[in-house]
């Protein structure tokens, strides 16, 4: 990943199970709520659990245990 400052980065590679990595999103619990949170609710990472807090030099970012 490479993150952009001016956004909010969110980092979901760790828990990647699958053989190409492009259907965690769709497989994972965690992951759809979250996306329910930010587009439903309009919730910021800050107030959207599991998401966990990774600081940066320069940002401040965002990962999936």
């Amino acid at each position: 990943m490479i993150p952009i400052p001016e956004l909010e980065n969110i980092d979901a590679q760790a828990p990647n199970t699958s053989f190409f990595g492009h259907d965690y999103f769709v497989s994972a619990t965690p992951l759809l709520a979250d996306i329910e949170l930010l587009l439903n609710f309009d919730r910021r990472p800050d107030d959207r659990p599991p998401l966990q807090v990774r600081m940066k030099v320069n940002y401040k970012g965002w990962k999936f245990p």
